[in-house]
């Protein structure tokens, strides 16, 4: 398993990677569970799983298309994680 920070923008994902996204009421963490191979016209996904969603519980578990493109744009679970508990 690979974390990674948004120093690292050109970052290819692997299966097993954590993501992670500060929201409204919490925070977005998932796995990335597959990743498509690069198409013709550039466009790249990947399968993430929903590991917590502070602000829809509910989709934990689910798993879902994401592009890689937005994928860059998340941040270091780990820092998030301990900045959340340091707050509570």
């Amino acid at each position: 398993m690979k974390t990674f920070n948004q120093v690292k923008p050109r970052h290819e994902f692997a299966v097993g990677d954590i993501v992670c996204r500060r929201t409204q009421n919490g925070l977005f963490l998932a796995m990335i569970v597959d990743v498509d191979p690069p198409t013709t016209f550039g466009y790249r996904g990947a399968t993430i799983k929903a590991l917590r969603d502070d602000m829809l519980p509910e989709r934990v578990g689910q798993t879902w298309m994401q592009s890689i493109a937005s994928l860059r744009a998340v941040t270091s679970p780990i820092s998030e994680l301990i900045e959340t508990q340091e707050t509570k």
